[in-house]
């Protein structure tokens, strides 16, 4: 159960598509910075995990 929930919320996670968590960085200008527009991707890319596990009901995936 426990790798059908990661693999659900990973592919809905990857999905460009999908609106994930959004970080406020309009002030910022990351189109001369490939660090920060990955820094950027990893942050929103957590959130959505870590929102996708707790709506599935299974807030601690990542302790185990």
């Amino acid at each position: 159960m426990r790798q059908s929930i990661e693999s659900a919320c990973h592919m809905k996670c990857e999905d460009p598509n999908v609106e994930a968590t959004r970080f406020p960085v309009e002030d910022f200008d990351f189109s001369e910075d490939p660090e920060g527009r990955y820094l950027v991707h990893l942050l929103e890319r957590t959130a959505c995990l870590k929102n996708c596990y707790a709506g599935k009901g299974f807030e601690n995936a990542t302790e185990c």
